[in-house]
């Protein structure tokens, strides 16, 4: 019997767009746009403008802005608008027409070679997972294993549920079985499951650790987590799979396919840390969590919560690292346009010790009452400081300046930002000229320089500060870890905030990660430039490639003795440059909240204990 023709995500796009004639689509985002002869014309959605040149043509259905040049159908206004996918954009527009979104062919869009290849990997993690399981029943050391879980509260059937397991603590023990399965060590090894030996041939890449799966958003196992069974000096508590055609942990959040129909159903996500939390939160029926792989919240993982909610709370620790944690979560979810919430246990209780000791109820309590994220973090800055004192509030604004300028919204911008000049004993219009001077200048698309219009590289003369061209420091920085990358112990003293420029600060922030994935045993990318999220990081990192190294000559030395040294200066530089910032802006704070009052020698404690902290921090770099 035949099989019906399977359709397309493009033919069904098709169908969408003879459903939704693209006015209506455009009408719903720009509601002044009017009718001018045969087309529609507006104020372009996608720029500032004062005279309309955003054009709408109902009979080719396309939009175009003579101004900017963004043009496109309606799926694609619809991706530009949500930010979201071509997936994410067919699944909302066949909402709207009642239309039921075919489940379409895995690697549609692929070749065959290309789609045989990701199979092949998807069957070995599927196998590779019934292994971790049956080595945790059958394994000598599986039944320490089963002990440590059970001490955390889980019995047999739970740990069955979320299919635990165990690696066991030989080094080709995973590899030999899936030899004998058929699978050769290099496709292990491509699938995050094996690691290279410095002298050739394979090793596991989880030894001796409890194993947590990981799943796509359909449910697929593409990766795993492993956690040690005794702290061990050097040794990470958690590593996850290597990164995989499969696996991009930074475009992945734990927990995924359990919890989307519950985030759409509540539409809310619970944002947390760690997998035995999430584990504890899931199994008393808070099933709308997500945890994340260990590192920072990413903007593909911001952008991946927004197409399912536009409400998340957080459920971070309240240490000083997870307050961090959750005022970058916080600025990356208020760009999506995403209200944010704030939850906070005792101190003395992470969530599965809290669940324990106070029950689901009193978790939901909690959630339920958590206050808005920025109202959370404006109390907290205000609270860690002396609002009596003029520096003090310089410092407040400057710990809640990006937070609102993060909100896109204007009228929300504005709500908040009276909260805050409120709170911090500030008139808005002075606050609201300090976010007008600390918001960045964003660079259009043709603004970006290439390599070979972008003139002669970093490595001496004066450190440029631009928003369109990063600062030598920072490409000399990044040049140098490019070339020698076993500097971990220096490298995990640089801050990601010391890059001024975001592009190099997001290139610096995936090669950290990558350097401490090769670390925990992973093997390195084939090509830096896969690290990259768009063109313009590619064209940055293309730059930095290019540097010469005979610059470093008349500086530091000879290149190839003198590598450690070059690298100890451009972390003071860069550092010193953050330091001057942060000076030069707590200063211009000051002096708008002094309303022209000159700043005395008390208003500029705060500033003199910057430059002593910068002195003690060079020191305690060359010991």
């Amino acid at each position: 019997m035949t099989q019906p023709a399977q359709t397309t995500p493009r033919e069904f796009a098709q169908k969408l767009k003879d459903h939704l004639p693209i006015e209506s689509i455009v009408g719903e985002y720009v509601p002044s746009m009017v009718k001018a002869g045969n087309s529609f014309k507006a104020c372009c959605p996608f720029h500032k403008e004062k005279t309309a040149s955003f054009h709408v043509n109902p009979e080719h259905g396309f939009y175009h802005c003579f101004g900017c040049q963004a043009h496109g159908d309606a799926i694609k206004f619809v991706m530009e608008m949500e930010k979201i996918d071509f997936m994410a954009a067919l699944e909302l527009l066949a909402r709207k027409t009642g239309l039921t979104l075919p489940r379409f062919q895995p690697g549609e869009d692929r070749s065959p070679d290309e789609e045989k290849k990701l199979q092949s990997l998807r069957d070995l993690c599927t196998w590779a997972e019934t292994f971790f399981v049956r080595q945790l029943h059958e394994h000598p050391r599986g039944g320490r294993a089963r002990e440590y879980l059970i001490g955390r509260g889980l019995t047999d059937e739970l740990i069955a549920t979320y299919r635990l397991g165990y690696a066991p603590d030989g080094y080709e023990v995973l590899l030999r079985e899936s030899e004998r399965k058929g699978w050769k060590a290099e496709t292990v090894a491509e699938a995050g499951l094996a690691s290279r030996r410095d002298n050739g041939g394979f090793l596991d890449r989880f030894r001796d650790r409890v194993i947590f799966p990981i799943a796509d958003k359909n449910g697929q196992v593409v990766a795993f987590a492993g956690r040690i069974l005794e702290k061990l000096d050097d040794v990470a508590k958690y590593i996850n799979s290597a990164e995989t055609p499969l696996f991009k942990k930074s475009r992945l959040l734990y927990g995924l396919a359990a919890a989307r129909e519950a985030i759409k159903t509540d539409d809310r996500a619970i944002l947390m840390e760690g997998y035995m939390d999430w584990i504890a939160m899931h199994r008393r029926g808070l099933r709308n969590v997500l945890a994340g792989m260990g590192t920072a919240l990413t903007e593909e993982q911001a952008l991946m919560v927004r197409r399912m909610t536009k409400n998340v709370t957080l459920l971070y620790d309240g240490d000083a690292p997870g307050q961090k944690a959750m005022a970058r979560s916080t600025e990356l979810l208020l760009r999506q346009g995403v209200e944010v919430r704030a939850a906070t246990l005792p101190e003395e209780h992470d969530p599965d010790t809290f669940l324990d000791a106070q029950g689901a109820q009193a978790m939901r309590d909690i959630l339920s009452q958590a206050p808005n994220a920025v109202d959370y973090l404006l109390e907290k800055a205000a609270q860690a400081v002396n609002l009596t004192r003029p520096e003090g509030k310089a410092e407040a604004v400057g710990k809640i300046a990006p937070l609102l300028l993060a909100i896109e919204d204007p009228v929300l911008r504005e709500g908040y930002a009276a909260r805050a000049a409120g709170r911090l004993g500030l008139r808005l219009e002075t606050l609201e000229a300090t976010l007008r001077r600390r918001q960045p200048r964003r660079a259009e698309p043709e603004a970006i320089p290439r390599p070979e219009e972008a003139g002669e590289p970093g490595f001496g003369g004066d450190e440029g500060e631009s928003s369109l061209e990063p600062s030598r420091t920072e490409q000399n920085l990044l040049y140098i870890l490019l070339q020698k990358r076993d500097q971990w112990n220096l490298l995990q003293e640089i801050d990601p905030e010391w890059f001024p420029s975001q592009v190099l600060r997001s290139i610096f922030e995936k090669f950290s990660e990558m350097l401490k994935d090769v670390r925990e045993g992973g093997d390195p990318p084939e090509s830096l430039f896969g690290l990259c999220e768009n063109d313009r990081e590619k064209v940055w990192l293309s730059r930095i490639l290019m540097l010469p190294t005979q610059r470093f000559d008349g500086e530091v030395g000879g290149f190839e003795n003198m590598l450690n040294d070059a690298f100890q200066l451009q972390i003071l530089k860069l550092r010193r440059q953050w330091i001057q910032r942060r000076k030069r802006e707590l200063s211009q704070d000051l002096q708008m909240i002094l309303a022209g009052q000159p700043v005395g020698t008390g208003q500029l404690d705060q500033i003199h204990q910057l430059s002593k902290d910068n002195i003690t921090w060079h020191s305690g770099l060359f010991k």
